[in-house]
This record gives structure tokens, sequence and C-alpha cells, in this order.
């Protein structure tokens, strides 16, 4: 597992009156993470500003919502674990290309949804597979059996490297 942080732009305030960065600036900063690197990030999440205040360690007590959250994706990690039982696969992010169409249950809807998203991003087959295994996991975490349009919309929009 790999989780990385990356600035925005060069001065590291992209999107607010801070941000003294050049288009061209940022599309040259943007393009030094290799393509085949960047294929193998699952999700590009931007993370806004945090306020002092969350920083403080009083407010880093496990509220209801994380511990919800944390309920949410045990309960994910049982189906997986049980959807692979015996098979030497422990979550979805294993599945190899072979497993997917056995395990993952991707609907006619999400598949042909994925499918024009793969044309118009252009994406490679480790994306689109990729993208398939985060479907799932998003349909698992909302207890769904099948992977249908939403679950795929999502991990789609996950895919982009867009800031």
């Amino acid at each position: 597992m790999l989780i990385a942080a990356l600035n925005p732009c060069p001065c590291g305030f992209w999107g607010s009156t801070r941000c003294v960065c050049m288009p061209h600036a940022i599309e040259k900063y943007r393009r030094k993470i290799s393509g085949p690197i960047a294929d193998r990030i699952d999700l590009w999440v931007h993370v806004g500003a945090m306020p002092p205040e969350s920083l403080s360690t009083r407010a880093k007590k496990a509220t209801g919502e994380t511990r919800a959250a944390r309920e949410e994706v045990s309960a994910a990690r049982e189906i997986q674990r049980e959807r692979f039982r015996g098979s030497g696969i422990l979550v979805n992010a294993d599945m190899k290309p072979k497993h997917i169409e056995k395990s993952a249950n991707v609907s006619e809807k999400a598949e042909r949804e994925l499918q024009g998203a793969a044309r118009s991003l252009k994406l490679s087959p480790r994306g689109y597979h990729r993208t398939i295994k985060l479907a799932r996991t998003i349909a698992d975490l909302g207890g769904s059996a099948s992977v249908e349009s939403p679950h795929m919309l999502e991990a789609l929009q996950y895919r982009s490297r867009e800031l």
C-alpha cells in the first residue's frame, strides 16, 4: 500500500489567492509523475487546508463518525474475506484480471459506463482493472452484492489526477 502526498503546484497554494504559479508551471509540475507510476495510484484525492483548531490533540479524539467508518470498513473486509475464502486472495485489490470476471459482479450498466469512460479517459488495461477493483470495494462499503453504476462512477472520479 502506498500513501503519498503531493503539493498541487510548485508554491503549494493552488486554488487560493496566494498561488503565484503560472498555468504552464503548474502543468509542468504535475507531469513530473510518470504515467506508469500515476496509473498505479487508485485514489487521487485533494485535501484542502486544515483549520488550526483541527490540529489540536483534543480535536483528534475519535468521533462517532470515525467509529462508524471503522465499522463500515470492518464489515467490508469481512465481505471480502468471505468472497475470497480459500482462494489465496485477501482483499479486492489482490484480484487478478481472471478473478475480476468471476468475483467482481459488475452490472451491465456499470460495465458499459466503465467502457465509455475508458475510451474517453484513455485508461490503460491496468487502470481499467484497478477501477473495477476500486468500484467493488466501494460497493462492499455500501453493502451491495453487485457493482452498480454509482459505484463505478465514484471509482472513476478517484482516477482523475486533476486537483
